[in-house]
């Protein structure tokens, strides 16, 4: 499905909404319902209902309704039928809202709340990334509704579902069959935004001229000044960008978020050379889809680099052609070893799995000068790949690890795996056969034994003898992980009494696990090789004022990285390849990034744990270079 994106400021409607939803209370008469005083002998009313969700209680009003008088039911059928859907839609429970509009619409297809409830089934579209079906919706409640204030509500909903992307061929299609003036002139906007869009700037200038601007409402007449601003605007450069993206299907939140980064970094564009104007296709995490959509980009002469997708297999499918499109595929997210060696268009922003191991490795060596060192890894894929590129950088400087422990599936049991590596660390003590208690650290419950003087002339332990002896014999130990795993890793550790730097990858950090009282403490010191600034999210989050992932951040830095070497492509004349591959230290919002490397980005954070939070590692000897 082809979907597309305006390149200026979106209405900004609720700065909360979840997935740029627009969510607008109902201006029908539900607030102000006229009740009877008897009504108000229990907290469970229509109005206080209402009332609780003005406020935003959702739950609560979901409780109250549950529990509404029989009398106030029969009284109020329609509104309060009309609320729950609303309620319901709100706690993100979609199925449900959506039988009632559907009942709703069926018994009462005239109802005074037609309006409402179309405004709503679209809202449920536009959540789960329908937004063909969110378009004609909020259409159809348009013309079921004469409140000129009511109309520009829903005009603002259907100009964000243009803005979140419909297909191109739906406007003309509706064109011919709509005889409402006021609908045939939003219509018009609607296939000059989605011409622009994909790229056409004759048939969108041609489709403008249509429009007799005399007839326009305020906010269509709004809507018209950005398109014309966009069509025959000089001061800026365009160029076009194919993205294709899971707007739905299992991975919908993934790529709804890395979209609604993409449109921040456009709303907040200033750059004066270059615009871009982006043209999304819709995967819904599908390879035949991927296919399709990478093949209808590779027909638009206009664009000039594609990004995504996101998962690795659909990379895969789009590394394959990119070959032949001539133009750089970015790929945000993906870490397959050799990925980018299909083509020389093929540009990872994420450091692929062998960069990784490979700088664990040299960090080891040359910033801990580390001579024993440890791994522990999951036996997949993901973590032989890591292990295989970290172990072959320490051979390298002559180095091999002192031992390699696996585990399968999710680490609720590791104790196989540490007993393992503390046998080890044990035979590595300078006192193999047997530990004298004096040169030990000793938990504190033995500290009484400890002070015995006999014992300290007499005792001596061996490997078998206590598991609460401290052992330092190990430097290092490189421990990679799953997303989702750190809970499980990060508690069990500690118990094993091994003093060793660990050295971890993007999922340790996750601050919000770390900062829990049993994992916490133990990690001081703890080293996180990483591509993105993952430690950094709830800093960003609290300056957005906004939650988001990862991949809204990465989105970020995809669009700003691209502005910035169009801009110099354009100043210097040359491709864009080359000003990709030569990019050095691109410092982006989530990340820095150099693609000197094969075109793989080779540049990673480097970041030390304090107990609490992370900073970036400096050693007092040494310079750092990454």
């Amino acid at each position: 499905m082809l979907t597309s994106l305006v390149t200026w400021q979106k209405v900004s409607l609720l700065s909360n909404s979840r997935k740029y939803l627009v969510i607008f209370l109902i201006t029908f008469p539900l607030v102000g319902q006229v009740q009877d005083d008897a009504f108000m002998q229990n907290n469970y009313t229509f109005k206080i209902a209402v009332k609780q969700y003005n406020a935003g209680n959702y739950e609560n009003a979901d409780k109250i309704l549950e529990k509404i008088s029989s009398f106030e039911k029969d009284y109020f059928k329609e509104e309060i039928a009309l609320l729950t859907m609303r309620v319901k839609y709100r706690l993100n429970d979609y199925r449900s809202s959506k039988e009632i509009g559907q009942s709703l619409l069926h018994n009462y297809p005239n109802g005074k709340y037609c309006a409402d409830i179309l405004i709503t089934m679209g809202d449920i579209f536009i959540a789960k990334g329908l937004y063909n079906a969110a378009f004609r919706t909020y259409l159809k409640s348009y013309k079921k509704n004469d409140n000129k204030q009511y109309k520009k509500n829903i005009v603002k909903r259907i100009f964000l579902s243009l803005q979140m992307g419909i297909s191109p061929s739906i406007p003309e299609e509706l064109l011919s069959i709509e005889i409402d003036k006021d609908l045939i002139q939003i219509l018009l906007l609607a296939k000059v935004h989605t011409e622009l869009q994909a790229g056409q700037p004759t048939k969108a200038a041609n489709s403008l001229s249509e429009i007799n601007t005399k007839d326009l409402l305020k906010i269509n007449r709004e809507y018209y000044s950005k398109l014309e601003d966009k069509l025959y605007s000089n001061t800026r450069g365009r160029a076009f960008v194919g993205v294709v993206l899971p707007l739905t299907g299992k991975d919908s939140k993934i790529g709804m978020e890395f979209l609604a980064g993409l449109k921040y970094a456009e709303e907040n564009n200033f750059s004066k050379n270059i615009e871009l104007s982006i043209i999304v296709y819709d995967n819904a995490g599908n390879a035949l889809t991927t296919l399709k959509a990478f093949q209808a980009l590779n027909k638009n002469p206009n664009v000039v680099a594609n990004i995504g997708p996101i998962s690795a297999d659909n990379s895969v499918i789009a590394g394959s052609i990119a070959e032949t499109s001539g133009v750089p595929l970015i790929l945000p997210t993906a870490t397959i070893n050799g990925l980018s060696e299909v083509s020389d268009n093929i540009f990872l922003m994420n450091s692929n799995l062998s960069t990784r191991g490979n700088i664990a490795g040299q960090f080891v060596d040359e910033m801990l000068e580390a001579e024993n060192i440890a791994v522990l890894a999951p036996a997949d894929k993901f973590g032989k790949s890591l292990v295989e590129a970290f172990t072959r950088k320490l051979k390298s400087v002559d180095k091999t690890p002192q031992i390699i422990e696996w585990y399968s599936g999710i680490p609720t049991n590791l104790d196989r795996q540490f007993k393992s590596i503390r046998t080890k660390a044990w035979a590595l003590s300078d006192t193999t056969d047997s530990l004298n208690l004096m040169g030990t650290i000793i938990d504190s419950i033995f500290a009484d034994d400890i002070l015995d003087e006999d014992l300290l002339d007499e005792e001596v332990m061996t490997a078998d003898d206590s598991s609460k002896v401290i052992l330092n014999s190990i430097d290092a130990i490189y421990m990679p992980i799953h997303a989702g795993h750190l809970d499980y890793v990060g508690a069990q550790f500690p118990a094993y009494n091994l003093d060793a730097v660990v050295i971890g990858n993007d999922n340790w950090a996750d601050l919000e696990v770390l900062r829990k009282e049993i994992i916490g403490p133990h990690y001081e010191g703890m080293v996180v090789i990483s591509n993105y600034k993952e430690y950094q999210i709830d800093l960003l989050n609290y300056n957005f004022d906004v939650k988001h992932n990862s991949y809204f951040y990465q989105a970020i830095d995809c669009y700003n990285l691209l502005v910035k070497s169009l801009t110099k492509a354009n100043a210097s004349k040359k491709p864009l390849m080359n000003i990709l591959s030569n990019v050095e230290n691109f410092d982006g919002l989530f990340g820095t990034y150099n693609f000197s490397n094969r075109n793989i980005n080779s540049s990673l954070n480097i970041v030390q744990f304090n107990g609490y939070s992370f900073e970036k590692y400096v050693d007092q000897n040494q310079p750092i270079y990454y």
